[in-house]
């Protein structure tokens, strides 16, 4: 079958009366020709409702204006409300507006620790590299560290015998602010914080900024370069048993 270019370029019109009407429409306005038509007291009322609230999308629009009868349901394109709210500049959704918040420290010390993992330097484990984590907990009045230990984990385990160790030689506090981690979510600290009085507070997901969060100090930036902590030595814990590394130098 051999197809002429020009039949592409200047196609013959339909035979049907209403492809015809689309056809000659398409050839005379463009593609925008063949979108849904919108009534005026329709467009309105879509603009009324975005405007309304301007965190409203597109499908919520629409089953708004099924749920008040002002269309049939099932007959209001989606694709034409977007058209509509793109034309008039409503089509994106308002930027964030950062919540504020302000700085806090708990009155009195005991009150409130914080307890926060923080990467630490390489070291060599049996005859290979491994990164360690430097567990800590403190103490936000008085910013002391009741206890903090290199890990070669940062798992459930980790957390509790560093805390375990920070309640053995600092006592027994009243609240504990932790991150989301599933470490801190687990169960076993859960039950020990339980069993031992001690309110767990937990920050909302990425929102770290929200508590205290001291922990920056204890991370010098020179950890992040292996040549900086040569000839250094670190105490790695591995669930609570202390061991001393000494690194390359």
């Amino acid at each position: 079958m051999t197809v002429n270019c020009s039949d592409l370029q200047n196609p013959s019109p339909p035979s049907s009366p209403v492809n015809q009407a689309w056809y000659y429409a398409w050839r005379r306005d463009g593609l925008d020709a063949l979108a849904p038509k919108l009534a005026p007291a329709l467009r309105e009322a879509i603009l009324a409702a975005k405007r309304a609230n301007a965190r409203r999308s597109v499908r919520q629009i629409v089953g708004l204006l099924e749920a008040a009868g002002t269309v049939a349901s099932g007959t209001l394109s989606r694709s034409a409300v977007h058209r509509l709210l793109q034309r008039h500049g409503l089509s994106r959704s308002p930027a964030h507006k950062p919540e504020e918040r302000r700085s806090f420290a708990a009155e009195f010390a005991g009150t409130l620790w914080c307890d926060d993992v923080t990467h630490g330097p390489r070291v060599p484990h049996r005859g290979q590299l491994r990164k360690t984590y430097l567990v800590s907990a403190f103490d936000d009045a008085s910013r002391l560290v009741a206890h903090r230990t290199f890990c070669l984990g940062e798992t459930a385990l980790d957390i509790e015998g560093v805390l375990k160790q920070a309640l053995l030689r600092r006592g027994v506090h009243l609240k504990l602010v932790v991150d989301n981690g599933a470490a801190y979510r687990a169960a076993t600290l859960q039950g020990i914080c339980a069993q031992l009085g001690i309110q767990q507070i937990f920050c909302r997901p990425r929102a770290r900024e929200s508590w205290s969060g001291i922990t920056e100090p204890l991370a010098p930036a020179s950890w992040t370069s292996s040549t900086s902590v040569t000839s250094a030595v670190w105490t790695i814990s591995t669930h609570g048993c202390e061991r001393g590394f000494a690194l390359p130098g």
